[in-house]
This record gives C-alpha cells, structure tokens and sequence, in this order.
C-alpha cells in the first residue's frame, strides 16, 4: 500500500509539539506516529524520498530533518532553505540557510551541496552563491551528476500613502547548473521576465 505523511499539532498537555505520522493508503488502520517535535519545530513540508525508505521534513526553525521510516531514527539534520532527493533516493541536494538572521524578503543561500544519505559524505559543495539572489528551487539530475538551482530577482516597493502594504514581485533571474564530480559549472541561463519556479530533469538525463 502508498503512504502518506502528515502532521498534526498537539495539545496544551503536551506542550503544544508536533507529531508526525505516517499512514497507509487504503487502510482503516490508526496512524503510526513517526516523530514527535518540539512546538518550534512545526514541519511545513513532508517529502518521502523515491523508495519510500526515508522522509524529509522541513521545519518552521529553519532545519530539514531526514528520518529512516522503518527505525524513526534521524539520519541527517541540516539548516536550510530548499532540499531534494535523487531518484534512487540515495542522494540528496541541498541550499544551505545563511547563519545570519535575514530581513526584507527571501533569503539568499550561503551554499549548494549534494551528500550521501546512508554515510552523510558530502560530494559536492559550492560557496560562491554571493553574486546571484535568493534561490527558490534545486534539482538534481537522475544519475546525480548534475545540480541545478533557480535564483529569482525579487523586488519590494515599500508602503507609501498611496501603497498600504508593502509590494513584492519577480524581475526575472537565473538557472544555473553544476558538474557534482568536477565542480565545474555547466549552465547559466538567465530569465528576464518571470524568475524560476520549479526546475526537473528528463528521466534520460538529457535534458
């Protein structure tokens, strides 16, 4: 059967925490609870990877956590902004969150990286995100030899007598990609009127 995660918070006796549970599709059976969080942990993205054997939760203090769904045993912990698994789900590609309390809109990412889940072995890692704005989206191709990430061109117009509420929009932005062996970076593509909103690779690796 297909399982389905989901959260749900608890009440005042229990400190208000979050638990997460996971149920089976088509079964009458109770939930099985999986985790159970702290109340400033609240999950707000569930993501199972490719082979249902690990789940990715991203949380309201800014920290992804990763679970073996058969143990509940938390197998990486990391502070970031986006994150993604392979298709074999041994893999996983992250935007690092930046350690500075950011205001004024999305956050840049401080990095890009690829690790291993079973070891946590970093095998790609890169820094210089400095120049590009905040990233909305990170994909990693079938094989695992290429990441690509969106970066978006966000503007604000803050409130004025004639503006109530402060505006905020996309001036296009750019999709760049990386060799995971070698570093090397393969695309720069830019974006010049909408920004990116979600990025995919083709099943074949080509495109």
């Amino acid at each position: 059967a297909q399982s389905l995660a989901a959260s749900r918070r608890l009440g005042r006796d229990q400190g208000w925490a979050w638990a997460v549970e996971v149920l089976s599709v088509g079964s009458t059976n109770a939930a099985r609870e999986l985790v159970r969080l702290n109340s400033n942990q609240g999950p707000l993205c569930l993501s199972f990877s490719p082979d249902d054997t690990k789940l990715m939760v991203g949380c309201d203090d800014g920290v992804t956590r990763i679970y073996d769904v058969t143990t509940a045993k938390q197998v990486a912990s990391h502070p970031i902004l986006a994150a993604t698994f392979s298709p074999d789900g041994n893999l996983v590609a992250e935007a690092g969150r930046s350690p500075l309390d950011w205001v004024g809109g999305p956050q840049p990412a401080s990095s890009l990286s690829v690790f291993n889940v079973s070891n946590g072995k970093k095998l790609f890692e890169e820094r210089q995100l400095s120049e590009l704005p905040p990233l909305v989206s990170i994909a990693l191709s079938p094989d695992g030899d290429i990441v690509a990430a969106g970066f978006a061109d966000f503007r604000m117009e803050e409130p004025s007598p004639d503006l109530e509420a402060a505006q905020m929009w996309v001036e296009g932005g750019w999709v760049v990609a990386w060799d995971t062996q070698s570093g090397e970076e393969r695309l720069r593509y830019r974006l010049r009127d909408a920004g990116p909103v979600g990025l995919g690779f083709s099943a074949d690796n080509k495109s």
